[in-house]
């Protein structure tokens, strides 16, 4: 009944906060190490070539992101002690295809 559709939804609206399979318990937080680093760069490569996408693709943040949709939960399985949302941070962080850092003297000038 309708506590059983309440359940879903609230079970539903935290799944990132969950491993890949679905489940709380131990979940780590903090810093990645970099065999993990190495292993969420993988897995989205390796996601990338099934799925025939490049990782800009996937890392970017356009509409096309219902045919995307499990994406970052098939990723984060790779993972299993680490939630879908760190998976899906920390991916997006190593991966996106935009540059991180201050703005150069030729980057303020184009602005101007």
């Amino acid at each position: 009944g309708y506590q059983e559709q309440v359940s879903n939804v609230y079970y539903d609206s935290n799944k990132w906060r969950k491993n890949a399979f679905g489940m709380g318990g131990t979940i780590r937080t903090g810093k990645y190490s970099k065999e993990e680093t190495e292993i969420v760069k993988r897995a989205v490569e390796e996601y990338c070539a099934v799925k025939q996408i490049s990782v800009a693709r996937l890392c970017s943040e356009c509409d096309h992101k219902a045919e995307l949709k499990g994406a970052w939960t098939e990723i984060a399985k790779k993972l299993p002690h680490r939630s879908v949302q760190s998976v899906y941070r920390h991916g997006l962080r190593q991966l996106h295809p935009f540059k991180r850092g201050g703005w150069t003297d030729e980057e303020c000038e184009l602005l101007v």
